[in-house]
């Protein structure tokens, strides 16, 4: 299946604190790219930071038993732990032996005309490439109505395993025990207007009946969430031409469209994206100089690209620490920006912009000025 440069892009910028989460514990995505961490003590106290920030998030989109992410719901047990990082939720029980995970993939782009149950295929055997044994089946595909499809697909999947084929054809190793067997169920979850949606429930061979019977409600639970409307407050940036990117807010360029925090080129390979909450308050009290630069050292070693140096700028009275970074794409590299802003809370909160080698110049100065116009909360 081909996958735009955007789309992985986003994926690479997912925050740090998906390493450890429950895809570590079951068979990963294709699409998922867990960013790993650094050893040292000051990016362990960002990463840190960083998982507090993940399951206050997930608290936001997960009430009554129900996970409403990437327009799309889950019922799932209501003692679920959720966690959100970036563009994917994570939920997982207490024993680790039910897991389930949304992954909002809307920014791929699938070939014109495709077969989209080959593609499907294709990515779904890569969830479990790295096992063992393994089997693929393709089960219905529902209607999910709005014109949206789901393509269902049933997995199982016997350890030893070792890695997982990435979409972009990289590998992640594993951090998943020698033995076990794992029970998945993927729904490809693809919007009329393009795009999609992955949803997936694992459930171990050590999980409960009643765990099993919860996959089993998860799975037929998928729906499309109602569509949110937006506030006075957002409709009044809206009109005033800017976005909301959690405690700050910014001017949105011509050429950019989106919502809930991923915002694309509309005629360009350009990526803006939040991050939420990077550093806690109490923790960005004690953010050294040489923290700061460790915690881009960790990000560009999550997205398996080359730290660049950095620069801190002022703008509407708060000073913002601007990371710049390369990605490697086979002969091309990607520009990647890092912004740090510090909120009213004293925590610090990012926003991360990528671009495709051929947008880079002609979208300097529009970043740069996005930048400038920043204005906390």
């Amino acid at each position: 299946m081909q996958i735009s440069m955007k789309a992985r892009a986003a994926m690479v910028l997912v925050p740090l604190a998906l390493a450890g989460t429950c895809l570590a514990c079951a068979p990963v995505s294709a699409w998922a790219d867990a960013a790993s961490t650094t050893e040292t003590a000051t990016a362990a106290v960002a990463v840190a930071s960083e998982q507090e920030a993940a399951e206050t998030a997930g608290s936001e989109v997960f009430a009554n038993g129900v996970l409403t992410f990437a327009g799309v719901q889950v019922t799932l047990p209501a003692d679920m732990n959720v966690q959100v990082a970036g563009t994917l939720a994570n939920a997982e029980n207490a024993d680790g032996t039910l897991t389930a995970a949304v992954e909002n993939v809307t920014f791929a782009t699938l070939p014109e005309k495709a077969d989209l149950e080959a593609a499907f295929t294709a990515a779904a055997s890569k969830t479990v490439s790295g096992y063992a044994t393994a089997s693929v089946e393709q089960g219905e595909t529902l209607d999910l109505g709005n014109g949206a499809k789901g393509y269902v697909f049933n997995l199982e999947a016997s350890g030893p395993y070792e890695a997982v084929e990435n979409a972009d054809g990289t590998t992640t190793a594993s951090t998943v025990g020698p033995e076990g067997h794992w029970s998945i169920t993927q729904v490809y979850v693809a919007p009329e207007d393009g795009g999609f949606v992955l949803v997936q429930v694992a459930v171990s061979e050590t999980a409960s009946a009643e765990d099993v019977a919860a996959a089993k409600t998860a799975v037929e639970s998928i729906a499309i969430a109602p569509a949110a409307e937006q506030t006075e407050a957002e409709k009044a940036l809206a009109a005033q031409g800017r976005a909301s990117a959690g405690g700050f807010t910014f001017a949105l360029p011509q050429g950019l469209e989106g919502s809930d925090g991923v915002w694309l080129g509309t005629t360009d390979d350009v990526l803006v994206e939040t991050t939420g909450t990077l550093v806690q308050a109490d923790d960005a009290k004690k953010l050294t100089n040489e923290g700061v630069q460790t915690l881009f050292e960790a990000a560009a070693k999550g997205m398996g690209g080359t730290f660049e140096g950095s620069s801190v700028r002022t703008v509407a009275g708060a000073d913002v620490t601007v990371g710049v970074f390369a990605l490697a794409n086979g002969a091309e590299t990607y520009e990647c920006l890092m912004v740090l802003v510090p909120v009213a809370d004293g925590s610090i909160e990012g926003l991360t912009a990528v671009c495709a080698p051929a947008a880079a110049q002609g979208w300097a100065d529009k970043l740069d000025s996005l930048i400038n116009s920043i204005e906390v909360l």
